[in-house]
């Protein structure tokens, strides 16, 4: 028969079922906080991937909307232009660029902090007596993907057109 006692003289505390039961509501709500910590952790990651994605969006958005001010900025340069100083070819050279504009491309441009490059294409085309003038501005964003088809060698493009008339 074992003793009452133990070494030191104390009575000896018999296991209860009280104390078994104490135990496993803390180990039920350890658990539990730790199961709300992780939905938490993974909704805050669901967020930030969320804002990621837009900020992504925005500053393509930014991107385009610099190369439609690139491209327009361009076109109405031609268009002031007398028709006879419109040289008729497609696309045109450096030196035709040069000569009718006085600058060549590409033409850089800060967006969001970035020195972004765009390059212009020019493209004249004669059906007396009108001239149509299309101008295509490219410019890349996270590398080139893919240019085929493109233009101006470039990831994305945005094409602009007008018809100056002979006076």
């Amino acid at each position: 028969m074992e003793s009452e006692y133990n070494n030191f003289a104390q009575p000896v505390r018999k296991s209860s079922t009280g104390w078994k039961i104490f135990l496993g509501i803390v180990l039920f709500f350890s658990i539990l906080a730790n199961l709300i910590m992780v939905v938490i952790l993974v909704a805050m990651l669901g967020l930030y991937q969320a804002i990621m994605v837009s900020m992504e969006g925005n500053v393509r958005n930014d991107l385009r909307d610099e190369g439609v001010r690139v491209a327009e900025e361009v076109i109405n340069q031609i268009r002031e232009l007398p028709y006879a100083r419109i040289p008729v070819a497609s696309p045109w050279s450096s030196l035709q660029f040069n000569a009718v504009l006085g600058y060549t491309p590409p033409i850089d441009r800060n967006v969001r902090l970035q020195s972004v490059s765009y390059q212009v294409v020019v493209y004249v085309t004669q059906s007396a007596p009108m001239k149509q003038v299309r101008v295509v501005a490219g410019w890349n964003h996270k590398g080139v993907v893919s240019t085929a088809g493109h233009v101006t060698g470039k990831e994305f493009e945005h094409s602009i057109s007008t018809i100056v008339r002979s006076p």
